[in-house]
């Protein structure tokens, strides 16, 4: 059987709020392309520690298929 996934911006660039829909949805794929207002690649560390402390906070996994969103997971 497939797995299914969402490209987060699809759900808005609110990060926090696109990790609650995917993670209440039971999703476990995504693809992390923007992240407040910012390509993933652009973040600063404190951007990166933020986002990561979100996805402990929500107990989620989140394997990216955007090759820059790696320093997230």
């Amino acid at each position: 059987m497939g797995k299914l996934g969402v490209i987060m911006d699809g759900i808005g660039r609110d990060f926090e709020h696109a990790l609650q829909v995917v993670t209440g949805a039971g999703l476990e794929y995504a693809e992390l392309q923007y992240l407040w207002d910012k390509e993933v690649s652009d973040l600063s560390d404190d951007e990166m520690a933020r986002a990561k402390s979100l996805v402990d906070r929500l107990e989620s996994r989140l394997p990216a298929s955007s090759a820059s969103a790696l320093r997230v997971c």
